[in-house]
């Protein structure tokens, strides 16, 4: 979020004052159009500024750069041009005690979308986006959305705990192809244009076919090699191989010295209690159960929670203001092409993937900008219904985690962003984060046939407090 709008050089020697509070007209429910004026004093300095600062990338003959008289530099770029430049050196010193008296707090950079010279100056018209806010969320307490999620299987519970001995299996040798879940012993000899490229080359590398693991193509060309096979593919290294640089395809030959199956302990209650944290293979399963069963929850709750989301947004009727659309959408490009860049893609190779023209590129990126932007807004206003706030501790947690990241002192961190657009957003994150959960916990959750599915939440605050005393307190009452 911005306050003022940036300028390219410095400004006026003198901030200019306001005679008068700003003229303020609505253009939609969250733009409002401020007509700020500039004196005739204040812009004549102002344009003997910008003539100055124009000068400076400027040969005029008999004056050095910066010094050609502001009468010359008019006639060799407009006098309009001058005087646009004049404009946005004046405009910080007005704009931020304007938006002060107006009690406005603008989403985005406000935007100079008119400007006319008067007798007594200039008048120029800003646009200001607002955030919206509603004055109450949509319904939510106790609406019904479908959610459909994973039942835990035998077979689930079984595959997990083969994952558990896995950890523990021995490797034996075997004559035949090689197979998912194997292991092969493999030299790899990777090359671009006939020069080798170290990073993806390999002696005696014993990798699990099947992993996904450092290669891609790699799982294709080992499944069903046998030892001695020579298997040969062309692939792109990953970001993590070339320090996030695009570089061009390689070739790799991958020769198959041998290959291993692995061999799982057998499972009784002495393996479990020698090797896991329980005693028994019963209460290995019923742990390993356990622990399916809360991620089934975890994954059906975060369903609840979009599905909410969703069918609220759906019947959202506000007007965002489209600076603040673009700019959300300009965010989102933002992080597409870092996650390309990392990635090693270009985005021509996105739109081919996708099958997307620029054109319904820009056209989804827009619709997914206003999705998200909804999102938000109604989260805001859930938050404010409910009265969630951030606590010091959720936040001092907040603040360990990501010094941890930055190898900065939780406190040297806090210090360094208080008052800051960056702590405001993360203090947003943090009440979006619990409103969405607070959204969830009041809906109601029912499968495709409208039966209701108890997906465990705690309670809210306010529920819990009236609940009175827990059946455990009366087990064990006082007298």
């Amino acid at each position: 979020m911005v306050e003022a709008l940036p300028a390219d050089g410095p400004p006026p020697p003198e901030a200019p004052e306001l005679p008068e509070a700003p003229e303020i007209t609505e253009v939609s429910p969250f733009e409002r159009r401020l007509t700020l004026r500039i004196d005739r004093l204040s812009l004549e300095k102002a344009k003997n500024a910008a003539a100055r600062q124009l000068s400076r990338g400027m040969n005029v003959k008999g004056f050095r750069r910066g010094k050609a008289p502001r009468r010359m530099v008019e006639n060799a770029v407009g006098s309009e041009r001058v005087r646009n430049e004049a404009i946005e050196i004046a405009l910080p010193g007005l704009l931020a005690p304007a938006l002060q008296a107006a009690g406005l707090i603008p989403a985005v950079t406000p935007v100079a979308d008119n400007v006319r010279e008067t007798d007594q100056g200039a008048e120029v018209d800003i646009l200001v986006s607002l955030w919206p806010v509603l004055d109450r969320p949509p319904v939510y307490e106790g609406r019904r959305f479908e959610v459909t999620g994973f039942q835990v299987t035998d077979e689930m519970v079984e595959n997990n705990i083969e994952r558990i001995l896995s950890q523990f299996a021995e490797l034996e040798t075997v004559g035949r192809p090689a197979e998912e879940g194997d292991y092969a012993a493999v030299n790899l000899h990777a090359s671009r244009n006939g020069r080798p490229v170290e990073a993806a080359s390999a002696d005696d590398l014993l990798y699990e076919v099947g992993s996904g693991m450092f290669l891609e193509g790699l799982d294709a060309s080992l499944a069903g090699a046998a030892a001695g096979d020579v298997k040969q593919f062309t692939t792109v290294l990953p970001a993590a191989m070339t320090g996030g640089r695009q570089e061009g395809p390689v070739e790799v030959t991958a020769l198959v010295k041998e290959v291993r199956r692995k061999i799982l302990p057998a499972v009784d209650d002495e393996w479990v209690s020698d090797h896991t944290e329980y005693e028994t293979e019963a209460e290995l399963r019923q742990g390993v159960t356990d622990q399916l069963q809360e991620l089934r929850l975890e994954e059906m709750r975060e369903r609840l929670r979009a599905a909410a989301l969703e069918g609220l947004v759906e019947e959202l009727q506000v007007d965002i203001p489209p600076a603040v659309v673009h700019a959300q959408a300009r965010e989102m490009l933002d992080n597409l092409g870092r996650s390309l860049q990392e990635s090693g893609r270009t985005f021509e190779d996105f739109l081919q993937s996708t099958g997307s023209t620029p054109e319904q590129f820009q056209e989804s990126l827009l619709a997914g900008a206003r999705a998200a932007l909804s999102e938000m807004i109604i989260l805001d206003a859930v938050a404010r219904h409910a009265g969630i706030t951030v606590g010091d501790e959720e936040l001092r947690r907040t603040y360990e985690s990501a010094a941890a990241r930055l190898r900065e002192s939780p406190q040297a961190l806090a210090d360094r962003l208080r008052g800051t657009v960056q702590e405001r957003s993360i203090l947003s994150n943090i009440i979006r984060s619990k409103a969405g959960l607070e959204l969830a916990r009041r809906a109601v959750a029912v499968d495709e046939d409208g039966a209701p599915l108890d997906l465990r939440f705690d309670p809210p605050a306010d529920v819990a407090d009236e609940a009175g005393p827990s059946p455990a307190d009366d087990d064990h009452p006082e007298n």
